[in-house]
């Protein structure tokens, strides 16, 4: 595991800003090689799926460099070990929190689809929802409604992508829900 006078060298730091950067990197790719195993392994008992363990490990890399950018000062936390598992299941929990609502939402859908098609015939499908989402929905939002919800993916793969802020897509994603809700209570 890391050293703690390891942390205090790389916390003190050089007043060169891009210095501490490296400092920085090279800390948590330590913390990385040191832990990344093992969260990922507490992350799969958590959810059951290696790939979405991956991607909660990264994420939670993720979260704890954030907040080391913006002075919290992780990398002389007392436990950072204890630090990481806690920011892994928080990560898992978001996850899961995003993966029912996405459950919710496709079921709202599929329920719109089968009073449309009792009301108006076979001819409405999950297909044309689609189209109806793509109607709705900016190309952005749909982009990210399409990789979240339907495809099941992950705001780190998809941030890594397009390069769009986790955070900015996050958002993107509850315009989206927001305004196919209210389209689908206009459409009553």
């Amino acid at each position: 595991m890391l050293d703690p006078s390891d942390r205090k060298k790389v916390s003190c730091g050089v007043e060169d800003g891009k210095h501490r950067d490296d400092e920085v990197q090279a800390f948590f790719e330590q913390l990385f090689l040191d832990m990344g195993k093992m969260l990922q392994a507490q992350a799969f008992r958590l959810l059951g799926d290696w790939h979405q363990a991956e991607d909660a490990v990264q994420e939670a890399f993720c979260v704890a460099l954030k907040r080391e950018e913006s002075n919290h000062n992780v990398l002389t936390h007392p436990n950072i070990e204890g630090f990481m598992v806690r920011v892994v299941q928080n990560t898992v929990r978001n996850m899961r929190h995003r993966q029912q609502s996405a459950q919710a939402f496709l079921n709202e859908l599929q329920a719109l689809a089968v009073e449309r098609m009792q009301d108006a015939g076979p001819e409405y499908s999950l297909v044309e929802l689609k189209d109806i989402c793509q109607k709705v929905l900016s190309c952005q939002e749909y982009e990210v409604l399409e990789e979240i919800i339907l495809n099941n993916g992950s705001y780190s793969e998809l941030s890594r992508r397009t390069g769009v802020d986790p955070g900015t897509l996050r958002k993107r994603l509850q315009r989206a829900l927001k305004k196919l809700r209210e389209n689908m209570e206009e459409a009553h």
